[in-house]
């Protein structure tokens, strides 16, 4: 089961993540995103996107959904 994140709490879960990690959460302009638009807006691509955007998942800031987008908690 995964844990809701308060939005007050999402900045502190942000603290602990690397730099690249906190330029794609910054990235988002809408709740959910494509991840090209993620990785067009951040600079961030590749290996280094799919790393970044695990830590969000796994810091619970962030979720994949279908096609490709991500959407911010």
């Amino acid at each position: 089961e995964t844990a809701v994140i308060k939005p007050d709490e999402a900045p502190e879960k942000l603290l602990l993540c690397s730099a690249p990690a906190k330029r794609i959460y910054e990235a988002f302009a809408e709740q959910t995103e494509l991840s090209d638009v993620l990785s067009a807006r951040s600079g961030i691509s590749g290996g280094a996107f799919i790393a970044a955007v695990t830590e969000l998942e796994l810091n619970g800031l962030v979720t994949a959904v279908p096609v490709g987008r991500y959407c911010k908690k």
